[in-house]
């Protein structure tokens, strides 16, 4: 659910960024299109982790250690990614 409200937000913000600025160049159209490209990669991300929670049984939680690094290096990258676009923004 978090992943969801995440997602939600990115995509906000970048409708808030073609509201606030009125594009007439298509390179001012580049923050609004990279907050579309995080958005859809945070439901990507959300949807996989919800299915990861459904297929695992509550007493199997544990997941395998490269599970988790990479579970974890996708957070790291995806927030990387929205402090990028939150500088380039403002």
């Amino acid at each position: 659910m978090a992943w969801d409200r995440t997602a939600l937000g990115v995509l906000a913000n970048g409708a808030l960024l073609l509201l606030r600025n009125q594009p007439t160049r298509y390179d001012q159209l580049l923050p609004a299109v990279g907050a579309l490209a995080l958005g859809i990669a945070c439901a990507i991300l959300a949807r996989l982790r919800h299915h990861q929670l459904i297929r695992t049984p509550p007493e199997r939680m544990r997941p395998a250690p490269a599970l988790l690094a990479a579970i974890t290096m996708s957070i790291y990258l995806f927030g990387a990614l929205v402090i990028l676009f939150l500088i380039k923004a403002s």
